[in-house]
């Protein structure tokens, strides 16, 4: 028996669409899983994604031959730094804090990074989240420091349980 007008419409069996449905599911999770995961990898990374975020100034009184540095180390990694080394660029000549005094020019020099009132180490450790710093005199090597000048420091944090990570920032001359 024919309708008026109407033509016989044969559909898709049920087991192609069954497959097709349980497709779209499976490709829709793996979508939705690379976007969740990789949201939440962007969020514990830290804004910078760096373990460690450095910050630093040089201080310069006018025409002096010395300066102070001024340091902070922010923990953005997922344990504990347990070491905080910091190496002068090669115009620096020296270092006074802390009772270390006279490092040459880009030797690593422990214990200018405080936390609480102390050298960072294993029983004094930076924890996650939280910023040591320091501030150590420095001299210029053969001649003064100059106000405007870029100054490198080349920062190197250890972690608990092994691991480290180094970060190289400059510092301006600054009155």
């Amino acid at each position: 028996m024919r309708l008026c007008g109407r033509t016989r419409r044969s559909a898709v069996s049920p087991v192609i669409a069954t497959l097709l449905l349980i497709a779209i599911a499976v490709a829709s999770s793996i979508i939705v899983y690379s976007f969740v995961t990789g949201l939440i990898g962007g969020l514990t990374a830290g804004a910078s994604g760096a373990p460690i975020v450095v910050t630093g100034d040089l201080s310069l009184p006018n025409g002096a031959s010395s300066g102070t540095v001024v340091l902070s180390v922010r923990n953005s990694a997922d344990r504990p730094i347990t070491g905080v080394t910091v190496a002068l660029a090669s115009q620096m000549a020296s270092y006074t804090a802390n009772g270390i005094s006279n490092a040459n020019a880009g030797t690593a020099v422990p214990g200018l990074v405080m936390v609480g009132g102390a050298a960072v180490s294993g029983a004094n450790p930076i924890n996650v989240g939280e910023t040591g710093g320091g501030a150590f005199g420095v001299s210029g090597v053969p001649n003064s420091l100059d106000i405007g000048t870029d100054y490198s420091l080349t920062v190197t944090a250890s972690f608990q349980n092994g691991g480290s990570d180094i970060e190289v920032i400059s510092v301006v001359g600054q009155i």
